[in-house]
């Protein structure tokens, strides 16, 4: 008998990065509090004991350090589990996408 062995790559069209960035979203309607585990343009990974469950729609705060104000996303959960939620970009400002390309640069 012989064994399968099947790996398999997830394609990014962004390469992450990791990076800690404090986050806020909202879960019926109360305030919940993340932190960013790696990011991208595309998307990011947010720790957090609550996390959405995938499809949900969500507006995310990133406290980006270029930015005065927490960058205000709207977001797609792609997947979640115990340690949080993958969570993919559905907008972003020209102004937010700078912030994002400079904490990158880090």
């Amino acid at each position: 008998m012989s064994t399968l062995t099947v790996t398999y790559r997830v394609k990014r069209r962004h390469e992450r990065k990791r990076v800690a960035i404090d986050v806020r979203f909202w879960r019926d309607g109360l305030p919940v509090h993340g932190r960013t585990r790696d990011l991208s343009h595309g998307g990011a990974f947010i720790e957090t004991p609550e996390p959405l469950v995938a499809g949900s729609s969500c507006l995310i705060e990133l406290s980006l350090p270029a930015l005065s104000v927490p960058a205000q996303m709207s977001a797609t959960v792609r997947w979640s589990n115990v340690e949080g939620m993958g969570v993919q970009w559905a907008t972003m400002r020209a102004q937010h996408a700078w912030a994002v390309s400079r904490a990158l640069e880090r």
